[in-house]
């Protein structure tokens, strides 16, 4: 058995990302929290003002 050949993986720059996530909020599949988390890599604790 021959070894498989890595799969490529798709690349997003930051502005389809960005287009992904508003239209995911905007169609209700995800609320903003969770694109937050999810997306993003935030958690609740993770805001701040300062």
């Amino acid at each position: 058995m021959g070894k498989k050949k890595p799969r490529l993986r798709r690349s997003f720059t930051p502005e389809s990302k960005a287009e992904i996530v508003v239209e995911l909020c905007r169609r209700g599949d995800r609320s903003v929290g969770q694109v937050a988390r999810l997306s993003l890599g935030l958690s609740r604790g993770g805001w701040s003002d300062g």
